[in-house]
């Protein structure tokens, strides 16, 4: 599963938030909520092995699922924090 080094996480950070991501941040507020759960429920015996080799594959694809947010002149930016996982 070779990923492209133009994919890798830390070479595309810190990263402009869209003008689209920053109002969904700003606008966040307990009365109005920009975002929401999904509750499933699993049965079965869960393969530790197999999920942690799909999170191995799927999290470098993904740079932002490991990503965290900070302000930077002045606007929002994704920024790497691989400690997310």
């Amino acid at each position: 599963y070779p990923i492209p080094p133009a994919v890798l996480g830390a070479e595309m950070f810190p990263l402009r938030m869209t003008p689209f991501e920053a109002v969904m941040l700003w606008d966040d507020r307990p009365a109005y909520p920009m975002v929401f759960w999904v509750e499933v429920d699993l049965r079965g015996r869960l393969d530790v092995a197999a999920l942690r080799k799909a999170l191995e594959i799927v999290l470098p694809r993904h740079p932002l699922l490991m990503a965290g947010v900070e302000e930077i002149a002045g606007f929002p930016h994704w920024v790497h924090a691989p400690e997310v996982q």
